[in-house]
């Protein structure tokens, strides 16, 4: 309700208040202009109230952080990521959108990162949208408090957000959640880290248990010419030793690879770029766990090496 920014404007200690509002809207890519076939995309228009002295939090991929508000307040717009993917677009370049006046260009001044309605967003200030595409009224405010006063601005806007029934909600809150989200997404990782490790220990379990079965015979001839049972199961845990060694650093360099090559299509696929990290530490402790852990799951067959029946092992076919 407008009584509610009426309301929210005689607070104290506020720097700024920016109303915001959301409508649905219609694009195509520019290349409709010569003729190619294409379908229209639906997005979501973000109208808000930029004041020239505020910096939105935009996480600009392409753009002008200083410049993009006067560009936004001169009829430019931002566009998410994923949007700019699909239709192909950069700064410079011109958004044909679908207004109550038929097809209009509107100049692209930054591309940022969108996660809402699938990066599907288009930034505006709401008085172009209001002129486009008849935005009237606001969905919500976004307040912007003076340093060292929000402890005492909290309880009156927790009690104007029960009086018309509205959600509050601070940077912290909604960062908070992020994080919750991040985390879980961080433990699932790592969960799949460890189960890898878990599957591949029974994988070499398997592999150095066969190796025991096809040297059986072997084996029992050297323990017949007086191999002792402690120098068997030093022979296969060099063995195992040897498997790791041969196999961990390519398996490394190869997952390193994997990984750069997925991060490359990152922004391709989804439209939002991700940092690919190197970290020489990470790849030292997983090459001396891996490592680790061949020589614990080469303990089995060791052991099972180390108690062969000498006469059994020289009639093993």
């Amino acid at each position: 309700p407008e009584e509610l920014g009426e309301e929210l404007k005689r607070l104290p200690h506020l720097e700024s208040l920016d109303g915001a509002a959301f409508v649905e809207a219609k694009v195509r890519s520019p290349a409709w202009a010569e003729g190619a076939a294409g379908e229209e995309l639906t997005v979501i228009v973000i109208a808000r109230d930029y004041a020239a002295d505020h910096k939105p939090a935009f996480d600009l991929i392409a753009g002008d952080p200083a410049q993009i508000v006067h560009q936004l307040r001169a009829g430019q717009v931002v566009i998410g990521s994923v949007l700019a993917q699909k239709l192909g677009l950069k700064p410079g370049d011109r958004l044909p959108l679908a207004t109550s006046e038929g097809w209009q260009e509107l100049p692209v001044c930054g591309i940022a990162n969108e996660y809402m309605v699938g990066g599907l967003a288009v930034h505006m200030t709401r008085s172009l949208a209001a002129r486009w595409l008849g935005v009237r009224g606001v969905d919500g405010y976004i307040l912007k408090v003076q340093p060292g006063y929000r402890d005492e601005l909290r309880p009156l806007l927790e009690a104007i957000a029960r009086k018309y029934d509205v959600v509050l909600l601070s940077h912290s809150d909604i960062r908070a959640t992020v994080d919750q989200f991040v985390r879980g997404a961080q433990w699932s990782l790592w969960a799949l880290v460890w189960m890898g490790f878990l599957v591949a220990s029974f994988g070499v379990v398997n592999t150095l248990t066969m190796n025991v079965l096809e040297q059986t015979r072997e084996l029992g001839l050297l323990r017949i010419v007086a191999m002792t049972r402690g120098q068997v199961r030093r022979t296969i845990l060099m063995q195992a030793l040897i498997l790791g060694t041969v196999g961990l650093p390519p398996g490394i360099l190869l997952g390193v690879g994997v990984a750069y090559v997925l991060n490359l299509a990152m922004m391709p696929s989804f439209g939002h770029p991700v940092e690919f990290h190197f970290y020489p530490g990470l790849l030292t402790a997983t090459a001396a766990g891996a490592l680790a852990i061949v020589l614990i799951a080469a303990a089995i067959p060791a052991r099972r090496a180390a108690r062969i029946n000498v006469v059994e092992a020289l009639h093993y076919e």
